[in-house]
């Protein structure tokens, strides 16, 4: 767990302000230039999410605000992917969505779905970009393609790099537990994931380790990578990044994991209750795995299936007030059973027992089954093939 040695910021220190303060940064303003340049800057961006979006709305600004700095900003983003149900609905990227929402914003922005090195190629030669940059895109961009552009690339990473190199940082930060994190803007390196050049980096940047959630520390993080990506920009770092590489020494190197479905499993015998609400507050579910006794009447036989678990609402840590309320039964609780309190029958909980301590979870979802609260499970135990009291 890192340890921040001191808290940064206050509630009269809002996390803009002082980023504006200790970067030099004049705030929220449109940045003006009174540096005269030879030709405007053909810009593609490339993006996908939310946290790419507010990097990409600064962007925009900036342009509208010095058309001489700025001429052209194409989006460049994945393509749309099946999802649902048959994989019957198109989905495109949050990004796509974002410039499809306005009308005059979307007749502005070119938008290209490239996915092979040569279609970024003959992008570049149709569009003649002068620099790329890459926020959260999920995939690297072609050496033929970075090369092929008068600056290279920039791109905007939430961590205090060089540590939480990789593809998911902020997922790191908080199943960590750390206390701190922070973003940095780099060039682009023509290989490797962020290996480049680190030209801005902002403050140690606070978590609260017992409520931040992946979407609270995104929105905290997005705006600050957005503003420190245009002072880049607007002080042209990118032309000469070593004169401008800002020193990095203080963080050690580490690398993140890629984000699967495996990554919100949990296991109720090894698992602490922290460990359980970090990934809660960052998946936004967990599962676990159980056996399920699935009854044939017709063949009068019984069949063993392991399913999944889904935990969905309302998981909290509730081991001071269970051990209150229910002392004997607290104690005589094996680690990975279960009760389900339905004192409340409006507000219904299924208590797990960890190896440290207890946690409930409001809605509960079995596979093959839509999510029920806990009042409801309790009433269809047998029918969706529980038969024990241990869900390990």
């Amino acid at each position: 767990m890192l340890k921040s040695p001191t808290l940064l910021l206050t509630p009269a220190q809002p996390l803009l302000r002082l980023l504006l303060r200790t970067t030099g940064l004049s705030g929220t303003r449109a940045f003006h230039s009174s540096r005269a340049r030879a030709e405007a800057l053909k810009v593609a961006f490339c993006g996908s999410d939310g946290f790419s979006t507010e990097s990409f709305k600064a962007l925009l600004a900036y342009q509208q605000a010095n058309p001489d700095r700025v001429s052209t900003v194409d989006l460049i983003t994945r393509q749309p992917k099946p999802k649902g149900r048959g994989r019957a609905t198109i989905e495109r990227t949050a990004i796509q969505q974002y410039t499809e929402a306005d009308a005059a914003r979307s007749a502005a922005v070119a938008c290209f779905t490239p996915e092979s090195d040569a279609e970024f190629s003959d992008l570049q030669r149709q569009r003649a970009y002068d620099i790329v940059i890459a926020v959260s895109y999920g995939r690297l961009i072609p050496e033929a393609f970075l090369a092929s552009l008068r600056y290279g690339g920039l791109n905007v990473h939430p961590s205090l790099l060089p540590r939480y190199r990789g593809a998911a940082p902020l997922h790191a930060a908080l199943l960590n537990r750390d206390t701190y994190t922070g973003v940095s803007v780099q060039t682009l390196h023509p290989t490797k994931f962020d290996h480049g050049v680190v030209l801005f980096q902002t403050p140690e940047i606070p978590i609260d380790t017992n409520a931040e959630t992946l979407q609270s520390l995104t929105a905290k993080l997005a705006p600050l990578g957005a503003e420190g990506l245009i002072h880049v920009l607007d002080q042209e770092y990118y032309k000469n990044p070593s004169a401008h590489a800002v020193d990095t020494t203080k963080y050690k190197k580490s690398y993140t994991k890629k984000v699967t479905t495996e990554s919100r499993k949990v296991n109720l015998v090894a698992d602490s209750v922290e460990t359980v609400l970090a990934k809660y507050r960052v998946f936004g579910s967990v599962y676990l795995l159980h056996d399920f006794v699935i009854r044939n009447k017709k063949k009068r036989s019984e069949e063993t299936v392991n399913k999944r678990v889904q935990l969905e609402d309302g998981l909290e840590d509730v081991t001071a007030a269970f051990s209150a309320q229910h002392p004997d039964l607290a104690q005589s609780m094996a680690i990975g059973e279960y009760y389900l309190d339905t004192t409340d029958k409006a507000n219904s909980y299924l208590v797990f027992k960890l190896v440290d301590g207890f946690v409930a979870a409001k809605s509960i979802k079995m596979e093959t089954y839509s999510a029920c609260d806990a009042q409801q499970l309790s009433l269809s135990l047998k029918k969706r093939g529980i038969v024990k009291q241990l869900l390990i």
